[in-house]
């Protein structure tokens, strides 16, 4: 029952039979039951009378029978062929525990400087161990009299769901069934140096647990754990899902989506209760994690695996929604290991496995970011794992690359995250802007069928809710709400296309799945399309990959993201280098990597940072900045961030946006949000990416523009379909399907030399200032102007050689003859 406080809700229940038992968690909704065996064995036709009564009420949101739910641990079942763990100590270990030496994935760079871990040691040279932070797991309980566990034990992190008491000790049987939240636990906060089995990431972090797996699993008891004590527990850690057999769709009922919402909002004193949850162990039965609400929300924060060797586990799950990766268990038959960890009845185990092993690693890494910044939000959180994961320390072809220029895997999300790096950066990270949602439905959408191979293209068109409350500029998440019919629901794939052109499967093809049910109002998540803009044309595409019967009943997209611009993505991007960092200091490379967020509370342009080239002594002498600062034009000083009203350009100058836009991004034209005028007869209105001026409550018809001079509307060039003015190089789209793509205002057949085609927003955007032509990104040259050479990762870079055999020339590509690139002086 979903209501108002307990006296409001015993007094609704007033002769009808029922009682409230308890309070879900901290949410305003209660378990009730019947009084007496009499009424508990009523009819249905009494049963829906007083349901129909309690729902009357006002206040009275739900009030439904509850579900017992197949809810699955995300490990496997021991094989014979298991291993031993090497009892032995490293010799470069930094702890005394037994087992250290063995934790290939925290400190294997040791032994070879050419392997990547999670980068831990990274972490704690920088003095941060958890120490502060409560992470508790959602499970079968935890062993907190363990050796290894007892000194981090969070009794305010813990309870029985199950029993409704508050000890959380696991149940004991003869097959161990109740292990997994011991094993989870170990991986976090295991003590260190104290001689005993293993030592945790966060090793000083407390460690809670909510027993809830050993018994019912309905809506209110996933609510009431996800709900336990947020104000006091910072991380809730979940190694489950629904069944992982390729047949299920399933997710949160509507409690627990209560409880995610308000843990987000309200949980950590506002600051968010930051949820970590296992993306799914059903690679085998070939099961997608976009068919599991938990993995596919908003609020969680998906984890996926890699193996030993940085192969794809065979239980790896790949959907949209994966936001990064951790190691966890690979081909034990090719001799890949597993995770070492805490074991119930004290012992230690070296065979921790799947998903459920990876999502604690996360835990444990977040726990040290939270050390090192208190303050950060669970959007903080998730920016930041996005940001320092390293997509090339998992070499796969499944990555592509989006139009904010971030590498995103199906598979692994944003690559493999680093702890190292997520601490430098939390450390003066400045908490981004508010999330702001806009939700785009197609008033006018009739319902599609396609047979055989065809496939079904809906296109939802969106100014993002500009000059709204509501109004996204920079995405984070995207989901589309779905309901539509098919034969199979397994063999459906659906694609999103967003505006600037990245191409997301949101939906892969399961085969076991047998279902004619189709899917009804479900909502598909992508993080694949984080900080691109979201103007424009969304192209959903959906098609059955056996050409049977498909039909798109209805769609809806909703962006969440911000309306200010929350980072210098720049300052992130081209740092993933394939050499793994030195852990046992902080390298240079790290402090590259990892570059402090401006502080936005005070104008960006009076807080110079060092320039790399300049004509003077002064701050106000820079030519060149140092990478992740940007020259303003202004003042010729390097500054770490454009402020309002510029943009940073493709030669890392702030560079100013057009009179009539407030923000801009690629060109000073390409406006994201328009000034207001001053004046009152006139508005500035949002066309296609500009501003223009416009007599307020008379916009011109297609084909005119306002002459403000005149206040009259007045035709546009003949090749222009909207425009600014009355000449052929003011237009702001195309109307002649010879000539349709935008070049600086000009509707051109082809971009111009200097330019290349982005071909979603049929526009031209110049290529970087050393590139003479460039392919689909400023940066991605092709050709270089005279004076620079191309490097292998398609940038043009100067070429310095003073050895030039000609006397009369300044610079040559080599010293052979005739390689002449500039002459010297009066030459």
């Amino acid at each position: 029952m979903n209501t108002g406080d307990i006296d409001h809700a015993r007094r609704v229940l007033r002769d009808t039979g029922f009682r409230v038992v308890r309070q879900v968690g901290n949410l305003n909704a209660f378990i009730v039951e019947s009084e007496h065996h009499k009424i508990s064995k009523r009819s249905a036709r009494l049963e829906s009378q007083q349901a129909e009564k309690i729902l009357s009420d006002p206040q009275v949101e739900l009030f439904s029978r509850e579900k017992i739910l197949s809810r699955q641990k995300r490990d496997f079942i021991e094989l014979p062929l298991t291993a031993k763990i090497v009892r032995s100590v490293n010799e470069k270990s930094k702890t005394e525990d037994p087992f250290w030496g063995d934790m290939w994935y925290l400190n294997r760079h040791w032994k070879d400087s050419k392997q990547f871990d999670m980068n831990v040691t990274g972490a704690w040279n920088q003095g941060y161990s958890g120490k502060g932070v409560s992470v508790t797991f959602l499970d079968d309980g935890l062993e907190w009299d363990h050796p290894d566990i007892l000194q981090n034990y969070d009794a305010k992190a813990s309870t029985d769901i199950n029993n409704h008491d508050d000890d959380p000790m696991p149940r004991y049987d003869e097959t161990n069934e109740n292990k997994h939240g011991t094993r989870c636990a170990g991986e976090v906060a295991a003590v260190a140096n104290n001689s005993i089995c293993s030592v945790g990431i966060a090793y000083n972090a407390g460690i809670g647990g909510i027993k809830m797996l050993d018994g019912d699993v309905t809506d209110s008891v996933e609510a009431m754990s996800l709900s336990f004590n947020s104000q006091h527990v910072s991380i809730y850690s979940a190694s489950w899902g629904p069944d992982d057999n390729g047949e299920v769709v399933d997710g949160p009922g509507p409690l627990a989506r209560r409880a995610f919402i308000e843990g987000a909002n309200a949980g950590r004193g506002g600051l968010g209760s930051i949820f970590v949850w296992a993306s799914g162990n059903g690679g085998r039965f070939e099961d997608s994690c976009a068919c599991d609400g938990y993995a596919n929300s908003i609020y969680t924060m998906s984890i996926s695996s890699t193996s030993e060797r940085s192969q794809k586990p065979w239980y790896l799950e790949e959907c949209a929604s994966t936001l990064a990766t951790t190691y966890s268990s690979g081909d034990e038959r090719a001799g890949e290991k597993e995770i070492i960890t805490t074991d119930i009845r004290h012992k230690c185990t070296s065979k921790h496995t799947g998903t459920s092993a990876a999502a604690p690693i996360a835990a444990g890494i977040i726990a040290l970011a939270l050390e090192a910044n208190p303050k950060l939000t669970w959007r903080d959180i998730m920016f930041i794992t996005v940001l320092t994961s390293r997509a090339k320390a998992i070499v796969s072809n499944n990555y592509i690359q989006n139009k904010r220029g971030l590498l995103v895997s199906s598979r692994y999300g944003f690559g493999l995250m680093d702890a190292g790096r997520m601490v430098e950066v939390a450390k003066n990270w400045v908490n981004v802007p508010k999330m702001v949602t806009c939700a785009v439905r197609n008033s006018n959408f009739q319902v599609k069928t396609i047979q055989k191979s065809h496939i079904i293209e809906a296109v939802l068109t969106t100014d993002a809710c500009q000059g709204s409350i509501n109004e996204v500029n920079y995405i984070e998440q995207v989901e589309i709400i779905v309901t539509v019919r098919a034969q199979q629901r397994g063999l459906l794939e659906i694609f999103l296309i967003s505006p600037m052109g990245t191409k997301s499967q949101i939906l892969p093809k399961r085969p076991r799945d047998q279902s004619a049910d189709g899917f009804k109002k479900w909502s598909f998540m992508s993080v694949q399309t984080w900080g691109e803009f979201p103007k424009g044309d969304w192209v959903l595409n959906v098609g059955s990959s056996d050409g049977s019967q498909v039909q798109l009943e209805d769609y809806e997209l909703v962006i969440h993201g911000t309306k200010e611009k929350p980072v210098e993505y720049e300052k992130f991007l081209n740092n993933d280098e394939m050499t793994p960092l030195n852990s046992t200091t902080t390298s240079q490379a790290s402090r590259t990597a990892t570059l402090n967020q401006p502080d936005r509370s005070s104008n960006a342009l009076i807080k110079p940072n060092p320039c790399s080239e300049c004509s003077g002594p002064l701050k106000s002498n820079c030519t060149l900045c140092l990478d992740g600062s940007f020259l303003s034009l202004e003042t010729n000083e390097c500054v770490q961030t454009c402020p309002t009203g510029y943009f940073s350009n493709n030669k890392n100058e702030c560079e100013k946006c057009d009179d009539t836009c407030e923000t801009c991004e690629f060109s000073p034209s390409y406006c994201l949000t328009c000034k207001s005028l001053n004046v009152q007869q006139y508005s500035v209105v949002y066309k296609n990416n500009y501003c223009v001026i416009n007599k307020k409550n008379n916009e011109c018809d297609l084909g005119e523009y306002f002459d403000a001079s005149s206040t009259e509307c007045k035709r546009c060039d003949l090749t222009c379909s909207e425009c600014k003015s009355n000449t052929a190089e003011s237009c702001l789209s195309c109307s002649d399907s010879r000539r349709p793509f935008l070049n600086e205002g000009q509707c051109v057949t082809n971009c111009e030399n200097g330019f290349y085609l982005n071909s979603t927003l049929q526009r031209c955007f110049k290529c970087s200032d050393n590139c003479k032509t460039c392919k689909s990104d400023a940066n991605e040259c092709i050709e270089c102007k005279i004076g620079f050479k191309l490097n292998d990762k398609n940038l043009c870079e100067k070429i310095i050689n003073a050895n030039c055999s000609d006397p009369n020339c300044q610079q040559c590509l080599s010293k052979e003859k005739n390689q002449c690139q500039i002459c010297k002086n009066g030459m």
